[in-house]
């Protein structure tokens, strides 16, 4: 009985220790294509899955889609990594973790965890690359070359000193930096910070002259005035002021003077102002007018505004110019200015005159403070009021008006244009309707003297005054 109870033992024994090996060994099979035991792998836990099933899934984690190139101007390119046939792949790192994995031993990682971050292998096309980086418009300015040089060009902004030697694209290194980055999966580069990308030459004889001559014409353009028009500025600055070096229009070379100093074209400094005067003149112009009935009306005849005296303030430019008063603010000179040097120099303040309505309207900041009925120049006689745009120029009473066949007396004289003005026609019993048709004044607008006297106690000289049909 003993001997059957031990043999009993040992069979059990032994079933038990082939299935507990049995179990072992299975689980190590099994680990044998798996990951084993607690092993994590940029976050995602793979126990028990193959190499296969954890490249998918750290794919499907990735969102890798593009790459920003910043150059030393901080442009911006960006490159599409579908574009290039970007393809990520992480079964070599997922290879070599499983490699070290004894599955043997499989037992042991149930004590402990592992965790482990990896990179994907990256294939890409560097050809389509490169082609894809060609079309940045950094990467076709300023490029590399032996053959480059210093030179001064001319622009809207005045001389300009442009140095094709120094820090110049490299674009094969470019292309190879952007490379570089998609392979570790970068999601911009700069390519100024990388050794290699811009390269520089060492100044010759022929740069050094170049920088030489800059010096020169950096000292004659650095010249500020500022014009105050109204509510309006011009400046005068390099870009204005490139213009007045003398050049030899042979050799296109700089005229110098016997002291080697550049000459001033003081031809270019009148083109300069007459040009100013263009934009902001407003005397002898054609002018657009609301009429208080309500009609845009277009006066092209106008003896009223503004008006910059070119030669005056050409030789004024140049003194300042010469002297070097940098940084003058001023108004140019004018040989007659309105009330305002705004765009609008009429303003808010002024007499209307409707020749067709025979109406006055006086305009005080807007707001109509005397409106009256007049009578204007006798049409029949073809002494019609001229229509202009004109200013109050003289204030007088009790005078006695002349011309070739009459003087008249009046109480309030207020001329305006020439021998023209407004005044009262104590003669006139009636004012308005068609009367100057037939029986109109000599030009001057005829008025009713209580009007025309509280006109005149208001009225300030060089008020504009607007006469139309």
């Amino acid at each position: 009985m003993k001997q059957k109870k031990s043999l009993l033992i040992g069979i059990t024994a032994l079933i038990v220790i082939l299935t507990i090996s049995g179990i072992y060994f299975g689980l190590a099979w099994y680990y044998s294509e798996r990951f084993c035991y607690g092993t994590w792998i940029n976050g995602v836990y793979c126990t028990g899955k193959s190499v296969e099933e954890v490249n998918e899934e750290l794919l499907s984690l990735v969102t890798y889609d593009k790459i920003t190139v910043i150059d030393r101007n901080n442009n911006c390119f960006e490159v599409n990594v579908a574009d290039i046939d970007y393809k990520m792949d992480y079964t070599t790192a997922l290879d070599k973790i499983k490699e070290e994995q004894i599955w043997l031993n499989w037992i042991q990682y149930y004590f402990k965890t592992q965790n482990f971050e990896i990179m994907p292998d990256v294939v890409f096309s560097e050809e389509k690359l490169n082609a894809l980086l060609m079309e940045a418009d950094f990467m076709n300015t300023e490029v590399y070359s032996e053959n480059n040089i210093a030179e001064i060009v001319l622009t809207d902004e005045g001389y300009c000193l442009m140095d094709h030697t120094i820090n110049q694209i490299v674009p094969e290194q470019v292309c190879i930096a952007v490379a570089d980055s998609l392979y570790e999966m970068q999601d911009e580069v700069n390519i100024a910070d990388i050794e290699g990308c811009y390269l520089s030459m060492e100044q010759n004889a022929k740069t050094k002259a170049v920088y030489s001559l800059w010096d020169e014409i950096s000292d004659f353009q650095d010249f500020n005035l500022t014009y105050v028009l109204g509510n309006r500025k011009e400046y005068v600055d390099a870009s204005v002021v490139a213009q007045w070096i003398t050049v030899d229009e042979e050799t296109g070379e700089f005229v110098r003077d016997e002291e080697g100093k550049f000459v001033l074209n003081e031809a270019k400094v009148m083109e300069y102002v007459i040009a100013l005067g263009e934009k902001y003149d407003t005397y002898g112009k054609e002018r657009e007018f609301m009429s208080t009935r309500g009609d845009l009306i277009t006066i092209e005849k106008s003896v009223y505004g503004n008006d910059i005296d070119e030669e005056d303030e050409c030789a004024l430019l140049i003194e300042d110019f010469c002297e070097n008063r940098d940084g003058i603010v001023r108004e140019p000179v004018y040989a007659q200015k309105a009330i305002s040097q705004n765009e609008d120099d009429i303003g808010d303040t002024y007499i209307e005159v409707d020749m067709t309505e025979q109406m006055l309207y006086y305009y005080v900041d807007g707001e109509i403070v005397l409106e009256t009925a007049v009578v204007t120049g006798n049409m029949r006689r073809g002494w019609d009021t001229p229509a202009v745009v004109c200013s109050v120029y003289g204030k007088a009473k009790n005078r006695i008006l002349r011309g070739a066949t009459y003087a008249t007396f009046v109480y309030y004289w207020m001329p305006v244009y020439g021998n023209i003005g407004l005044h009262d026609a104590t003669w006139r019993k009636e004012f308005g309707d068609d009367i100057y048709m037939t029986d109109g004044s000599h030009g001057c607008i005829n008025m009713p003297k209580d009007k025309a006297g509280e006109l005149y106690g208001m009225l300030e000289i060089d008020t504009p005054v607007i006469l139309f049909y």
